[in-house]
């Protein structure tokens, strides 16, 4: 039983250390979209009006704001997040308090950590960070099934199984020279070790799946919002003209 609970934790300390990576490289990512969008790139022709007309000044002010306190921006949202997300795995009654209400705190909050005088960027940037936290809770789940998966049930049978053939093996060679008892003996090694390992390797690639998704689905809506603004730019111009 303490075995158990020690590979349970072992596995939840694994998917945090996967969750920080990630949600770092995906904040800073969808930052530096933000800062993608409000330069001069032929790859975005309908943003190009939007940033040719009396916005150039504000959108190179976000620009350079926004280089300068990416991966400053990037941690403290994660410790944050991190914090909020473990609050309402321990406390129920903290699960009722709305996402909204945490971006206002977190928005509030950022203004004093971080140099971006636009509110509505901080806003959409705290935004998309509250939404990784589907991110955290999602990749704990597949840390828990994984490790019963690959830990619980595929390694003990597997690993008595390779035994059985190591000890079967090793009595065979048992009048033969060394060389063949090391090298049978990192094969069985290493086997093992590739079977643990599978672990490892889902619960990184889960991880990195859930955010790509999470990623993927907010920076189109950002371009299309962006879009947006363009149009309604550009008809304001339309009806002065």
């Amino acid at each position: 039983m303490f075995v158990q609970k020690y590979i349970y934790k072992y596995a939840y300390h694994y998917a945090g250390k996967c969750q920080k990576k990630y949600f770092n490289i995906y904040v800073e990512k969808y930052i530096k979209k933000h800062i993608k969008y409000r330069e001069k790139n032929s790859e975005y022709q309908l943003l190009i009006v939007l940033i040719d007309n009396d916005n150039i000044e504000k959108f190179e002010k976000c620009v350079k704001e926004l280089s300068i306190e990416n991966k400053k921006f990037s941690e403290y949202l994660y410790e944050k997040n991190k914090e909020i997300y473990q609050e309402k795995k321990k406390n129920y009654s903290y699960r009722l308090i709305i996402d909204k209400s945490h971006v206002e705190k977190l928005v509030e909050d950022s203004k004093e950590w971080v140099n971006i005088s636009e509110d509505e960027l901080i806003k959409d940037i705290v935004i998309f960070s509250v939404e990784m936290q589907e991110m955290f809770k999602k990749s704990d789940l597949v840390a828990k099934t994984k490790v019963q998966e690959h830990w619980f049930m595929r390694l003990p049978i597997y690993m008595l199984c390779m035994s059985i053939i190591y000890i079967l093996k090793m009595y065979e060679e048992y009048h033969e020279n060394y060389m063949k008892k090391i090298i049978i003996t990192l094969v069985y090694i290493l086997s093992i070790y590739m079977v643990s390992i599978r672990f490892h390797q889902s619960v990184l690639a889960e991880t990195k799946k859930l955010s790509s998704e999470i990623y993927s689905k907010k920076k189109n809506e950002l371009y299309k919002n962006m879009c947006k603004q363009n149009l309604v730019l550009n008809s304001d111009i339309s009806i002065i003209i």
